[in-house]
């Protein structure tokens, strides 16, 4: 097929959302498309026309595609090379395959990290089979040459804004499409065990935006929200404050969300019904009870000064009478003043103890999270680098105290002992 002289996008897609709308006003544009096996075969079912990579280098599919569809050959990648204006690399594709210049590659990478770390895992073969080669490489080419071709390898990355030539679309789609190449290289990297597991020597991590907070840790401070990506270091489906879903609108300040976490981190390391609040990541109250009602207003009286503006932590859902009681619980300095919170979390809520709740403040942040105990890995920055150590979780039922002064406690004091040691260490 040889070049006809209009603009081409080179389409090879895994995951093939939306590629009906996508072509359609590719086509619009005067833009031809070429595509490989079965992202070709989509797009003429959709009747859109479509030019086979085969047509374009004389080089037929083998290997199921495992041949990347000849993504390697000369004639697809000289095209993302080729810069305008440069007549030396122009006259060297036109003695090659009549590709030409093309205006934007549209690629998206094997599922590896999802194929591998899938329940059950896959054969140690389907793995190998979704490493990918041909993306990687068409996207790094057709980068290399940003000024004139777009990179599209993420849904709603602007792709038809880069097909109307913008130059800022450009590189806005080719500023994702790096992105999108080096966390896959860090999802190749995810696997959940076996062959795929990370080795400590060598480690990435990949962080996703999360949306922006209201303010950092001062007023002066921007502070943005990531959560840890298709990585290493995620802790498949284990819960806690990250994934939480938010039932109500106000965007965080920069203290709640560690606040939280420590709250229902520690919450969560009890077996019985606890409650536990949180104030700037300092304890103020925590009690259990079979009556989480009961809980609640302990983890209050402890210290309602502290536990005023605070956080809030349930590890069992909350009901319709648990909901009133947190609404209507007046401070015990003067049992006039409601209490005011920042964030109530639990790992569920009834539909009436949601109803209820939302009606206690426009301003507070209702979270809803699996339980998730102090586990996996835990980091904190230092200047120049991170530390990195295995999270506390070490269970007083599993230690041996022993008593070295000559008083000994009684089994209350031992009980009430594990109880706190659990709660401090």
């Amino acid at each position: 097929a040889a070049s006809t002289g209009k603009p081409r996008a080179l389409i090879s897609l895994s995951d093939k959302t939306n590629l009906d709308m996508l072509v359609k006003g590719l086509k619009e544009l005067g833009i031809e498309i070429v595509s490989t096996g079965g992202t070709a075969t989509t797009i003429s079912n959709s009747g859109v026309p479509c030019i086979k990579v085969e047509d374009v280098t004389g080089f037929p599919e083998m290997l199921d595609g495992g041949s990347c569809n000849g993504m390697l050959h000369p004639a697809l990648r000289g095209g993302n090379r080729c810069q305008k204006g440069c007549r030396v690399r122009a006259a060297e594709l036109r003695l090659g395959r009549g590709m030409g210049s093309r205006l934007c590659v549209i690629v998206n990478l094997y599922p590896f990290r999802k194929t591998v770390t899938a329940t059950p895992a896959p054969a140690f073969e389907v793995g190998v089979e979704n490493i990918d080669i041909g993306g990687p490489a068409m996207i790094r080419a057709a980068a290399k040459n940003m000024a004139h071709v777009a990179v599209v390898a993420q849904h709603g990355a602007g792709i038809l804004k880069a097909g109307r030539g913008r130059q800022g679309g450009r590189r806005e789609t080719t500023s994702c499409g790096c992105g999108s190449w080096g966390g896959w290289g860090s999802r190749g990297s995810g696997g959940s065990g076996g062959c795929w597991r990370w080795a400590a020597a060598s480690w990435q991590c990949l962080l996703e935006g999360r949306g922006r907070h209201r303010w950092g840790g001062t007023g002066r401070q921007w502070r943005w929200r990531r959560r840890v990506g298709d990585s290493g270091l995620v802790v498949r489906q284990a819960g806690g404050t990250e994934a939480a879903e938010r039932s109500s609108p106000p965007p965080h300040p920069h203290n709640c969300p560690l606040d939280a976490d420590a709250a229902y981190q520690c919450c969560c390391d009890y077996t019985e019904p606890s409650c536990v609040i949180v104030k700037h990541t300092n304890p103020c109250g925590i009690a259990s009870r079979a009556d989480l009602r009961e809980a609640y207003r302990l983890a209050v009286r402890a210290d309602p000064i502290s536990a005023f503006g605070g956080i809030v932590a349930f590890n069992r859902p909350v009901d319709a009478e648990l909901a009133r009681e947190i609404r209507e619980f007046r401070s015990p300095q003067d049992n006039e003043t409601k209490m005011f919170y920042e964030i109530v979390i639990a790992p569920g809520y009834t539909p009436d103890g949601l109803e209820v709740l939302k009606g206690k403040s426009k301003n507070l942040r209702i979270l809803e999270a699996q339980p998730r105990a102090p586990s996996g890995l835990s980091l904190r920055q230092v200047a120049g680098g991170w530390l990195w150590q295995d999270a506390d979780s070490l269970q007083p039922e599993a230690i041996t105290f022993t008593c070295v002064s000559e008083a000994q406690p009684t089994q209350q004091q031992l009980e009430d002992l594990k109880f706190a040691w659990r709660w401090v260490r």
